[in-house]
């Protein structure tokens, strides 16, 4: 898998990966202490579809075990998980193989890790993704990413509470009371500044409620809105 290859050959070792993590636990803790887990997200972002899907479907037996999970967690699986979800549709066989696997992986680091893995995938943006699928036209994908939300919903942490209102805004950097010429930040909308280099220096600062406060809205606006196709019957 390293070497990369045609394709064939980098699917093949990922799916014998898989195999051999299914295994036992001991074979789980080989394939992680030769890299595999790290190997096995690069392949899930490649742009070979095949690759993907065993890619994806090689770390969810890897996520079974807890050590599994710990190492799929620590090397950055979630957000390509999560881009399979936003990426992938179930109507092409090897859609719903992807989408599936993705699900069953979530659903392994949420049952190992809960609290880490619930914050990845909120970080990642994946409750919006679920919710996606929790719409499918796919039983198996639907019932999958629905009892993930519900896990998801259990495990995730409260989400800050916004700023509270204020009476006369002030600019949001640290040390800055300016309350003229106030433009509200693009990114979230929540805060002002006054000028483009206090917006700047507070980045670091406000970049995570940013970030979280983005992902609610989508969130939100993906909740409200119907089903695909849908107009109140289920789709055949």
């Amino acid at each position: 898998m390293r070497s990369g290859g045609d394709g064939k050959v980098p699917a093949s070792a990922a799916c014998l990966l898989g195999l051999l993590a299914a295994s036992n636990e001991a074979f789980a803790g080989e394939v992680i202490a030769h890299g595999g887990a790290a190997l096995l997200v690069q392949r899930l972002q490649s742009g070979d579809t095949v690759l993907q899907t065993t890619a994806v479907g090689a770390l969810g037996t890897l996520t079974c075990w807890s050590v599994g999970a710990t190492a799929a967690l620590e090397a950055g699986a979630v957000p390509p998980m999560v881009n399979v979800l936003r990426s992938r549709d179930v109507s092409s066989g090897i859609g719903w193989a992807s989408v599936s696997r993705a699900v069953r992986a979530l659903h392994n680091l949420l049952t190992s890790s809960p609290a880490a893995a619930a914050a990845a995938i909120e970080a990642a943006g994946g409750r919006a993704a679920l919710q996606r699928h929790a719409h499918s036209r796919k039983e198996v994908v639907q019932q999958s990413a629905a009892a993930v939300l519900r896990m998801l919903a259990e495990h995730a942490s409260p989400p800050a509470a916004p700023p509270p209102p204020l009476t006369t805004p002030v600019c949001a950097a640290e040390g800055c009371a300016a309350t003229a010429h106030l433009r509200r930040w693009g990114g979230c909308g929540r805060v002002r500044y006054c000028s483009v280099g206090c917006s700047q220096a507070h980045w670091y600062a406000h970049r995570g409620d940013c970030k979280r406060w983005r992902a609610e809205a989508m969130a939100a606006a993906s909740s409200e809105a119907p089903a695909p196709g849908s107009s109140g019957a289920r789709q055949p």
